[in-house]
């Protein structure tokens, strides 16, 4: 059985006695589409007591790849929310981490739970923004099902975000907690590029 992939990103490729590949983390989200929820654990569970991959990388990876109707993806969220646990932080945990993350690293406090920016029928808050660069910051800390099944209500927001002239950034709670520096370059490097665009409306 063949199959063509075309959503290969640099970073989930490697190479093996200069044969190139996919890194360990992405083969386990692929196999995904043929293999079961036991067997795909299974699979994982001795690559990564291998030590040639870990669970929060294939979850990495899940993340860059998920979308709607893609092969597999509730099979791996299963997998996933075995083996990393389904408990889900209180949102008050969770925006404290991010607003010390953003702190630590220099950034200037955002407009917390403002209200979500353009005129569409959708409504709610957003967990932080900076309305000086229009970026709005979401922090995840669903579980990998729930994420899957909130997509479409994602983009919903994301598209009503995006006709307001705003950009929405999103991060996991595993990239706010285990990677913070990661997630104030990406803030700091979208706001160097913004800032501009609106200094003249400010």
């Amino acid at each position: 059985m063949v199959h063509q992939i075309d959503d290969v990103a640099h970073r989930h490729r490697t190479a093996v006695g200069g044969l190139p590949v996919v890194t360990a983390a992405r083969a386990i989200v692929d196999l995904g589409a043929g293999l079961t929820v036991n067997r795909l654990g299974d699979v994982g569970d001795d690559l990564v007591q291998a030590r040639a991959t870990s669970w929060r990388a294939i979850g990495a990876v899940f993340r860059d790849v998920v979308r709607p109707g893609k092969p597999g993806m509730a099979t791996v969220a299963t997998v996933l929310d075995d083996r990393c646990g389904t408990t889900v932080p209180a949102a008050s945990i969770l925006e404290r981490s991010l607003f010390t993350a953003l702190a630590a690293g220099g950034l200037p406090e955002p407009v917390r739970q403002m209200l979500l920016p353009g005129r569409g029928p959708v409504r709610g808050l957003v967990d932080a923004a900076y309305p000086d660069a229009r970026i709005v910051i979401e922090a995840d800390g669903r579980t990998y099902h729930t994420r899957l099944a909130d997509m479409r209500r994602d983009r919903e927001r994301d598209a009503q975000v995006v006709k307001a002239g705003w950009v929405t950034m999103r991060f996991i709670y595993e990239h706010v907690v285990d990677d913070p520096a990661a997630v104030c370059a990406d803030v700091a490097e979208a706001r160097a590029v913004r800032l501009p665009l609106f200094a003249a409306t400010a």
